[in-house]
């Protein structure tokens, strides 16, 4: 009499082992399943010939279930949030008006208040999702280019440019 636990001993008193439900004999020249894989579930049928197989990682419809409605994502699939391509005006807007305030005064921060109204102007079309830095360069660019300008007006009205000149000259002669 052989024991439960020999895996080469034949079962005893005419027993009969039964069969596991799905399986069925291989057949001569078939690829074995992989490693890791799972078996189909009992009844389920081949995928028709050309047909693609599933994603990977994606799980099959429930029986019964309705498709998922036109523009959403059906189950398992990945969700990738919309690129906006027009964010880095805002970005730029508010470099350019930073940098008309260290040191380059009207000459950054025309073209920063410029590209803080287009990033404005595709934030309001939806394009863009950064109105609050938008509109940041927008104003710090427009504060920059007034003060810039009062500055201007104020050195030349105070007779500070003629004190510039008299000592460029002075320094130039020697």
């Amino acid at each position: 009499m052989s024991s439960p636990q020999d895996p080469f001993a034949p079962p005893g008193d005419g027993e009969q082992q039964p069969p596991s439900y799905g399986s069925q004999p291989p057949t001569y020249g078939a690829q074995p399943p992989a490693y890791g894989s799972q078996p189909p579930p009992y009844g389920s049928q081949p995928p028709a010939y050309g047909s693609q197989p599933p994603a990977y990682g994606s799980q099959p419809p429930a029986y019964g279930s309705q498709p998922p409605a036109y523009g959403q994502q059906p189950y398992g699939q990945a969700y990738y949030a919309p690129s906006y391509p027009k964010n880095g005006l805002a970005v730029w807007s508010l470099v350019l008006a930073v940098l008309s305030f260290m040191c380059f005064g009207p000459l950054s921060s025309i073209p920063g208040a410029i590209l803080g109204h287009l990033a404005l102007k595709a934030n309001a079309q939806g394009l863009a999702d950064n109105r609050g830095l938008a509109l940041a360069g927008t104003i710090v660019s427009w504060v920059s280019l007034v003060l810039s300008i009062l500055g201007g007006i104020l050195f030349f009205a105070t007779g500070a440019f003629d004190e510039f000149m008299t000592g460029f000259e002075a320094g130039m002669a020697g």
